[in-house]
């Protein structure tokens, strides 16, 4: 027996890789490789990378800065 997915009533294609959702080809969201993401996960995914990225620049703003004061 296939599974279908909630939102539309299609077959599955795939599940996510996170929360192990059943997506059909309408439903796939973020593909990273293999790997794949239901629309949900990739959003938190993209936050979090986002978030992530936002910190690295922060630390890297504040230790050129501690640089150049040390000159």
């Amino acid at each position: 027996m296939v599974d279908k997915c909630k939102d539309h009533n299609k077959d599955a294609v795939t599940r996510c890789v996170w929360c192990n959702k059943a997506l059909c080809s309408i439903c796939e969201g973020l593909r990273d490789g293999k790997k794949v993401y239901c629309g949900n996960c990739s959003k938190k995914l993209s936050e979090h990378i986002s978030e992530k990225n936002l910190r690295r620049a922060e630390a890297e703003s504040n230790m050129e800065m501690t640089h150049f004061k040390r000159k």
